[in-house]
């Protein structure tokens, strides 16, 4: 018996020193795997792999080769065609059309930081996820925002429906309020960044953009009474590029809030108020007849 526990005993501890001997092995394999990949990481003086610009891949590749890819990259953009869409119209450009540049030094630079600022466990993991993750570096570009905006206008004119504000007026005692309504429109911002991505970033040669709704500004009933019944002021003179000109003055209005507050939810297009005009003491045809 005690022979039999003496020997299980032994095997006991031949297990413990295998399973750490088996440990120290794991442990000293990801330290040397380690300090390998930290050494390689930190003298790696190339852009990462499977990183690409403007369609490129210009992983692997020292700065200056990557430059002579990717200005290449970009002869080819700017010689290639655009078609820029909307509904049933198109219009065909270059980007020389749109005051169009690249800065291919900026790109590149860019591509070389990807994965190599931060603590050297990020750098490492940056560097193994590219073996497997592409990168795309977005070209570092301008383009005239005149030039993109009438392009834009020019496609979409006859397609979009402008917006149209809330407004009021006075004619004798009847305040009428005019309730702004919603339009249809290529919202331009959203638009020119379209056409920037594209361009640079992707292979596409098509581009096409959507009319969206677009509405009015919301009406704040308080500052619109504030407004409409902030008191009269008399007509004025002013002078305007080198002339005298007349500045035309405004009654006082009282108004119920409430009537305003109902004009504005009606739902209709106008909405007649009954309201007390006071006029100012001088009138733009007071001082013009003068």
């Amino acid at each position: 018996m005690q022979r039999e526990a003496a020997e299980n005993k032994t095997k006991k501890v031949d297990k413990k020193r295998i399973a750490l001997a088996i440990g120290i092995s794991v442990i000293s394999l990801v330290l040397i795997i380690f300090v390998g990949l930290s050494i390689k990481v930190s003298a790696y003086d190339k852009i990462f792999p499977n990183v690409t610009a403007g369609g490129g891949d210009i992983g692997a590749l020292t700065k200056d080769e990557a430059e002579e890819k990717l200005i290449g990259t970009v002869e080819d953009i700017f010689d290639s065609e655009f078609t820029l869409s909307l509904e049933e119209k198109s219009e065909v450009f270059k980007l020389s059309d749109i005051g169009a540049s690249a800065d291919i030094e900026k790109t590149v630079q860019n591509a070389y930081d990807y994965g190599k600022k931060g603590n050297l466990l990020r750098k490492i993991g940056k560097y193994i996820n590219s073996k497997d993750l592409p990168h795309n570096i977005e070209i570092v570009s301008e383009i005239d925002d005149e030039k993109i905006e009438e392009l834009i206008s020019k496609l979409a004119e006859g397609c979009e429906v402008p917006v149209k504000e809330t407004e009021y007026s006075v004619s004798g005692d009847i305040l009428t309020i005019t309730n702004g309504h919603d339009g249809i429109r290529v919202d331009r911002e959203k638009a020119k960044t379209q056409i920037k991505n594209t361009i640079f970033n992707s292979k596409e040669k098509k581009i096409e953009l959507k009319l969206e709704d677009a509405k009015p500004k919301k009406v704040d009933l308080d500052e619109l009474y504030k407004k409409i019944t902030e008191g009269k002021k008399n007509a004025s003179y002013a002078r305007e590029n080198g002339e005298i000109i007349v500045v035309e003055g405004f009654p006082e209005i009282e108004l119920n809030k409430n009537d305003l507050k109902a004009a504005l939810e009606s739902g209709k297009e106008t909405y007649d108020i009954k309201v007390k005009v006071t006029p100012p003491e001088i009138t733009a045809e007071n001082l013009r007849t003068m």
